[in-house]
């Protein structure tokens, strides 16, 4: 199933690295076909790595995909690390304010 997105993506890359060069390279007004395929090697690339993100993602980090990492946790008013969208308890706001 990786390999089902892996190989696509690795020859969307290619084609985006050698059809950017060749617009860059092209006079203005004759790079229309180059600015195209580059367009829709990176809208595939896009697509594949959503794939290839949802296969690896949830297995390494132990939990699905909109799982909070650890540099996006905030200090609660208790000093505790809390996740970004967990309700905070009212006697936490009460204690920390009275700080």
């Amino acid at each position: 199933m990786f390999a089902a997105f892996l190989v696509p993506h690795i020859l969307a890359g290619l084609t985006a690295i050698s059809s950017g060069a060749l617009v860059m390279v092209s006079r203005k007004g004759t790079e229309r076909r180059a600015g195209t395929a580059h367009f829709w090697a990176i809208t595939v690339l896009t697509a594949t790595e959503a794939g290839l993100t949802a296969i690896r993602v949830p297995a390494a980090a132990g939990g699905g995909c909109l799982r909070i990492p650890a540099q996006l946790r905030v200090p609660s008013p208790s000093g505790a690390l809390a996740d970004l969208g967990q309700p905070v308890q009212p006697s936490e706001v009460t204690q920390h304010a009275e700080r």
